[in-house]
């Protein structure tokens, strides 16, 4: 038996085949465009995610006999507005977009951080879903008056999968829209929005089976079994389109024999695939790294950088500046995000120098200049969240002279990026936690250069994982524990997540990139009032 996990990114899917020992079989990887209409915004297509999806199955299935579940994860905050008639309305607003500071002053200013805390745990932020559904009132009413379901990316997926509107905890805490702390939706913050809650997905845990797959769907993803799938559903038995009420009709995920119970609903032919609610990019890359429990940490160096702190019990920060959002274990975590980590690397050496060579860009880097270099990035290229929530910053380099090299500039934006987890990080320890050590997952944890850079900035122990897949294995571990392959996420994370050493902070090293960041926090304020200028 195998699972799928599905990471729903922002430049591509990544597609990931999990068998029972708890091995990565295989993984591919399909792409899809993003665009950018006007300055500081950020849209896809919706169909592009699902056509990626099915151009990238078939090779991940070659020779498979059989799927137990399917788990997505996937990019978080992004608006996804669907008609009566379950048609998108307009391009997704992605989780990087800029254009709502004027909603996001509305909701601070005027309705209030008290009042916004008090609802969901949060203040607004740019990237967050009710400010895009305020802006989509004010500037599209007339497709806003026709928005029948509001969903998240991976939600969509999800719906195209089983014909269920569903939503998890986790992503859901992102939206702005949740009563995070009490596990529902917030009615006061729905009518802020203008708003009910029969617009809104049901509520579920990340692996919580939500569904099964569609017959048609099933055929057209090439699933192992789908003939039977199909009769299956032509008799009822499962894979109802019928919306939230197919949900009710899964086998309890809660049931250690639940995947008996999978099975038996199939008929006892082994091709029943269910549909677990699934998880927001972070949490599943928490779940995919082993990052359940309070002292744990993780941090993503993907398109955006996170720092990722579980905790037992709900928990706020009183200034807004860290999010207080749901975990895809079953409890609540706490997680600074910057928009542009690797995105930035990506855009200094594809757009400036014109090149793909990563490495040897990298390469060029002097290990002596680091903790030395006298230019400093800032990684705003999109305005900023956490600590800063600030959609007007954008990215400087500074310090630069006549000596100044590329190599120099290429270190800078590596050190631009980990100092601004140095901010992140810094907003996590005013509140009393402390952070010793963390896991490390995302494309820019392949960096060597980068990771020792980010140990020292941080001055934390970065643990590397011997099969670094961040969402998609957390998906696929979603997966499996809803159809009961694992009694819990615990046990999942004891057998699959496995460690192949870590970097610790050099105390000299440590000491010069300390003096670096004092120079480097101070340069935004600097800047502050003439990006607005801008």
């Amino acid at each position: 038996m195998y699972d799928i996990g599905i990471d729903l990114g922002t430049s591509a899917v990544k597609l990931l085949l999990l068998s029972d020992e708890g091995q990565v079989v295989r993984t591919v990887s399909r792409s899809y465009p993003l665009s950018f209409p006007q300055p500081g915004w950020s849209e896809q297509n919706p169909e592009d995610w699902w056509s990626a999806i099915v151009d990238g199955m078939p090779e991940l299935l070659e020779g498979v006999d059989r799927v137990g579940a399917i788990g997505v994860a996937g990019q978080m905050h992004g608006l996804v507005a669907l008609d009566a008639d379950d048609h998108v309305l307009r391009p997704a607003i992605l989780w990087n977009d800029g254009r709502t500071a004027e909603e996001t002053d509305y909701l601070n200013q005027q309705v209030g951080t008290e009042r916004l805390q008090a609802c969901t745990g949060n203040i607004a932020f740019a990237g967050f879903t009710a400010p895009k559904l305020l802006w989509m009132k004010k500037n599209e009413p007339d497709l806003f008056a026709r928005i029948h379901k509001v969903l998240l990316p991976k939600d969509y997926i999800n719906y195209r999968l089983t014909g269920v509107f569903a939503t998890d905890y986790s992503d859901a805490a992102g939206m702005l829209l949740l009563d995070v702390a009490g596990k529902c939706w917030s009615e006061e913050m729905l009518a802020i929005c203008g708003l009910t809650d029969s617009q809104m997905p049901a509520l579920h845990e990340s692996s919580d089976i939500i569904g099964s797959v569609l017959a048609d769907v099933a055929a057209q993803l090439g699933l192992p079994g789908h003939e039977t799938l199909h009769l299956q559903n032509e008799s009822g038995d499962s894979g109802s389109p019928d919306g939230e009420a197919a949900a009710g009709s899964q086998p309890d995920n809660t049931n250690p024999d639940c995947e008996a119970a999978a099975a038996s609903q199939a008929g006892n032919n082994g091709h029943y695939v269910s549909v677990v609610a699934g998880a927001g990019d972070n949490a599943a890359a928490a779940v995919g790294t082993g990052c359940l429990h309070e002292g744990q940490c993780n941090l993503s160096l993907g398109t955006s950088g996170t720092i990722f702190l579980p905790c037992e019990s709900f928990r706020m920060d009183p200034t807004g500046a860290t999010h207080a959002f749901a975990h895809a274990a079953g409890n609540y975590h706490l997680m600074g995000c910057m928009l542009s980590a690797a995105s930035c690397l990506k855009w200094w050496v594809e757009e400036i120098c014109e090149s793909t060579d990563y490495e040897g860009l990298q390469a060029s880097i002097n290990p002596d200049n680091l903790g030395k270099n006298h230019v400093f990035f800032l990684p705003y290229l999109m305005g900023e969240r956490a600590p800063l929530n600030d959609p007007y910053a954008r990215g400087a380099f500074a310090g630069m002279r006549m000596d100044t090299t590329r190599a120099e500039m290429t270190q800078a934006v590596l050190e631009g990026v980990a100092f601004a987890f140095r901010d992140m990080a810094e907003s996590a320890r005013a509140l009393g936690i402390t952070i010793n050590h963390s896991t490390l997952c995302g494309g820019g944890a392949k960096s060597d250069v980068w990771k020792t850079i980010l140990a020292n900035v941080l001055n934390v122990r970065l643990d590397l994982l011997e099969e670094e897949q961040g969402p998609g294995l957390g998906a696929a571990m979603l997966a499996a524990r809803g159809r009961g392959r694992y009694a819990s996420l615990d046990e999942a994370a004891d057998q699959i997540v496995k460690f192949c050493g870590s970097i610790s902070p050099d105390p000299e090293l440590t000491a010069c990139y300390e003096e670096r960041y004092q120079v480097f926090r101070k340069i935004y304020p600097a800047m502050k009032e003439l990006y607005r200028a801008m």
